[in-house]
């Protein structure tokens, strides 16, 4: 039975000062050890080394960079759905839809694009939503085209209503909403005014196909909730309706161009410069050498 014996040096690593050194017995069959010298790193029971220590500076370098760009695990991932594929595979089709005319498809915008489409009358909704992973470090955005028409037969009852719009929910690990920004066009008895401390209500316009670009730090400013127990993001299109049959109340909407985007975190900045900063210190130092 033979012994090998693995000496790490962190001097060879950051080549300005021997930070510590560790001697390893692994209990293996290798008869072999080579030490390093300073300017190469060996691998035990070769001779010839793998590679240069300046080759190592620079594969560092490069792979800072790399993971600088690369996206976080959570956080607001970047998406975009333009519809021209004709379908809704990117999301969950839902709500209970129990009475009326439910629709949930893509149809031509009157553009020539295509849309994302939701209509429904009578009672109840249909719709329609994406979840986002959320990280407060993330400061994204959403940005969409929207249109909405909502319409009734005549004035509902107190309390009763129609309404199509765009809902955010944040959530929470359980899938519980801890609160919601809601940015909606309805008819007359719907409860703009009424918002509360984790609900706020935006009221849009009818008719018109408007481009939105909703910050996920403003969204959040609109409401009091506890941010640290956000784990994702619901966009959520919605067509409702609270009267049946009558009077007669139809809600639609269109939606065009969703995409989001994420603005890089402080840590992905620093290792951005790190890694540049390495490339030009290599650079610098092979010059000052000649």
């Amino acid at each position: 039975m033979h012994s090998i014996y693995l000496y790490w040096d962190l001097f060879y690593c950051l080549h300005v000062m021997r930070l510590g050194s560790a001697l390893f017995n692994m209990n293996l069959s290798l008869k072999d050890f080579h030490k390093t010298s300073k300017k190469e790193v060996y691998a035990m029971k070769f001779k010839a080394p793998i590679f240069p220590l300046r080759v190592f500076y620079s594969f560092l370098a490069i792979m800072v960079l790399v993971t600088s760009f690369a996206p976080s695990s959570y956080g607001l991932q970047p998406f975009t759905d333009d519809f021209e594929s004709g379908n809704l595979n990117n999301w969950t089709i839902g709500g209970r839809q129990l009475y009326g005319t439910n629709i949930a498809n893509v149809v031509n915008c009157g553009t020539g694009s295509m849309c994302g489409h939701l209509f429904h009358d009578s009672f109840t909704e249909i719709n329609m939503y994406r979840d986002f992973l959320y990280d407060p470090n993330d400061s994204g955005t959403f940005y969409f085209d929207l249109e909405v028409d909502v319409y009734s037969q005549a004035p509902p009852a107190a309390n009763y209503y129609g309404m199509a719009g765009v809902v955010f929910s944040f959530l929470d690990t359980s899938g519980s909403a801890l609160g919601d920004v809601r940015y909606v066009a309805a008819t007359t008895n719907y409860p703009f005014t009424l918002g509360t401390a984790t609900s706020s209500v935006n009221q849009i316009s009818e008719n018109v196909m408007e481009h939105y670009e909703l910050n996920v730090s403003d969204m959040l400013s609109q409401i009091s909730i506890d941010e640290t127990q956000v784990t994702d993001i619901r966009m959520l299109m919605v067509t409702y309706s609270s009267t049946a049959p009558y009077p007669y109340v139809s809600t639609e909407l269109w939606i065009d161009n969703v995409s989001t985007t994420v603005v890089p975190e402080p840590i992905s900045s620093t290792l951005f410069i790190v890694g540049g900063a390495t490339l030009g210190f290599r650079r610098f130092r092979k010059k000052f050498k000649k």
